[in-house]
């Protein structure tokens, strides 16, 4: 079976930009990754997959959580320089090209992330191929992935900012 081709990387992260741009997605999704330790790109892939109308269940979201862990560790360690660094530039503005420098590294990142969750998410899916035909109706992408950081013992995250990050996108 081929790689199903909705699901295209580039159409993600434009996805992803358009629905970032919203201020208030983007503060709800910050809150989300700072006190919550929640993927910001699994966060916008969920609500992407639910657009497109593809459903995953737990394990596969778990599976996609698990095939992350690398690249979120090296995205998180890169996170805490570019965050260190635009405190430095508050001070010493002969920081703040380094600061710059720190983001754009990181917005690549980012989208090699989001292209490492496509392609997860394709085999997934060739490997299930009745992954979205598994439920008559659609389930919320989000509150799957959700349940699977809850499901860690992480965290408990209040269901009412998931509702919220919904009802703006």
């Amino acid at each position: 079976m081929a790689p199903n081709p909705i699901l295209c990387s580039q159409t993600f992260w434009d996805f992803s930009l358009s629905i970032y741009g919203d201020k208030e997605v983007q503060m709800i999704l910050l809150h989300l990754q700072d006190k919550y330790q929640c993927n910001v790109n699994m966060l916008l892939f969920m609500i992407y997959l639910t657009r497109l109308q593809i459903s995953l269940n737990h394990q596969q979201c778990k599976l996609l959580i698990e095939g992350l862990h690398a690249s979120e560790k090296e995205l998180s360690e890169f996170r805490e320089q570019r965050r260190a660094a635009k405190l430095g530039s508050q001070h010493d503005a002969s920081l703040l090209a380094t600061y710059e420098g720190l983001l754009s590294d990181e917005l690549v990142l980012e989208k090699k992330q989001q292209a490492l969750l496509v392609n997860l998410c394709q085999s997934l899916l060739m490997n299930d191929q009745d992954a979205s035909e598994s439920s008559k109706e659609l389930i919320s992408n989000l509150l799957v992935y959700v349940t699977c950081i809850q499901s860690s013992g992480n965290v408990a995250i209040p269901s009412n900012l998931i509702r919220e990050l919904e009802q703006h996108v």
